[in-house]
């Protein structure tokens, strides 16, 4: 029962505030992991080996996907939490003194480290929040959690640069470790998750595949997710090439890269603080459709003018739309699931095709340079991918409106029945 001036009851405004919490700390962990570990990575390996580590990162995904989901249908998911955040920094502190010690290949799992952790983290963060929130609280919710996060990454990517000047690249990942902290400590603060009486979630990859097998609605997601990955990751690796042949020093290019990375949040920020307003003006499905048609038209101005600043740009354009608007739409849409398919079938989706997209980019990019095309080709397939992001994303929202519609006869039904009963 709700009271209060919010219509919120103590419990319900106490769970919002620990989300929020967790969203600054953890995208701040991020904002001091992902330039130095890149960096450190590009200095290491050069930007032409971007390809190898995304495909390492896919095989990683995976790994973390079958143990996701393992986990997943026997552990609560708040204690979950607690134990993959332990796992993370633990393997941070052992890749950290391996790369002191210039183990070889510790900056390669370094990497692989950065993108599997944050990405697992956000997932099971989203999986709580769609436990706990319906349609009408989410619209404006999501849009607060993320702008948490973006203004905790925000302030990690404005000091990333001073951090690594004052103690070096290879050291700046240590910041993470107290932002994991803090997150561990709000996952005692949240609420508990529960399924659904008499469901029982599949408990392992394979099942979560048969999840999927059996839902047109998440298969679709998936392609969605999967064109929208490779495309950003395609833009990802032209701004890393260009980044790298402007700012040869490692130091120095740790800063740009926080710099960039500070304006995508700065970015994201102020479209989060809107997200409720963009989202109720133009529905889930104009704001889906927003997103590639925005972004389609500022790689279509580096195409035009192929340097540095517009690639920057459409780094931006590509990083603040997918975790605003972008990401609080998308998550909208597991809303009408069921509990198998909001945990495992979700585990596939997003966790899995997030990272394992990469892999096959890697395939794309590899395949383009023996092909003897230009640096420019990946971002004209990019533009291409996008054209196919708008055709799958008409498709997966007629889906979610349906699916809507049905979850929404239901209730009624069942409040029919409670009104009833009651009588």
């Amino acid at each position: 029962m709700s009271d209060g001036p919010t219509g919120r009851s103590p419990d319900e405004r106490r769970t919002i505030v620990v989300l929020c919490v967790f969203c600054f700390s953890l995208l701040m962990s991020y904002g001091f992991a992902r330039p130095s570990v890149e960096s450190l990575f590009v200095d290491t390996y050069t930007s032409k080996s971007l390809p190898y580590a995304w495909l390492g990162v896919a095989v990683a995904a995976t790994l973390a996907t079958i143990v996701y989901g393992r986990a997943a249908g026997r552990m609560e998911l708040t204690r979950l939490f607690g134990a993959v955040i332990g796992i993370v920094c633990g393997l941070l502190v052992l890749l950290l003194g391996a790369a002191h010690l210039d183990v070889p290949g510790a900056p390669y799992l370094l990497y692989l480290w950065k993108d599997v952790y944050i990405v697992v983290l956000v997932e099971l963060f989203w999986t709580v929040a769609n436990s706990h929130f319906k349609l009408e609280e989410a619209r404006w919710l999501y849009g607060i959690f993320l702008a948490c996060g973006a203004v905790g990454g925000a302030i990690a990517n404005h000091f990333v640069g001073d951090v690594a000047a004052l103690v070096g690249t290879e050291r700046t990942p240590l910041m993470v470790l107290p932002m994991l902290t803090i997150c561990f400590v709000t996952t005692r603060l949240m609420p508990k998750t529960r399924k659904a009486k008499g469901e029982k979630p599949p408990t392992d990859l394979l099942a979560g595949l048969r999840v999927i097998q059996a839902s047109r609605y998440l298969g679709l997601l998936l392609a969605v997710i999967a064109t929208v990955q490779v495309a950003v990751t395609l833009i990802d690796y032209q701004f890393n090439v260009l980044v790298e042949a402007a700012y040869p020093d490692k130091d120095v290019r740790t800063g740009v890269v926080g710099s960039v990375y500070f304006y995508i949040e700065v970015v994201s920020f102020t479209l989060q603080i809107g997200t409720g307003v963009v989202v109720r003006l133009l529905g889930v499905t104009g704001t889906l459709l927003a997103v590639p048609l925005l972004l389609g038209a500022a790689v279509t101005v580096f195409l035009a003018a192929p340097m540095f600043l517009t690639m920057a740009v459409s780094k931006v354009a590509s990083k603040a739309m997918d975790y605003s608007i972008f990401r609080a739409a998308k998550e909208m849409l597991y809303l009408p699931l069921t509990y198998s398919e909001r945990t495992q079938g979700k585990a596939v989706v997003d966790i899995l095709t997030y990272r394992v997209a990469k892999g096959g980019t890697s395939f794309l990019v590899l395949g383009l340079e023996a092909a003897g095309a230009s640096a420019m080709a990946a971002s004209g397939v990019a533009l291409g991918l996008i054209a196919g992001w708008v055709a799958l994303t008409v498709a997966i929202v007629r889906r979610y409106t349906r699916r809507m519609a049905d979850a929404a006869r239901l209730e009624a039904v069942g409040a029919e029945v409670e009104e009833s009963d009651g009588s």
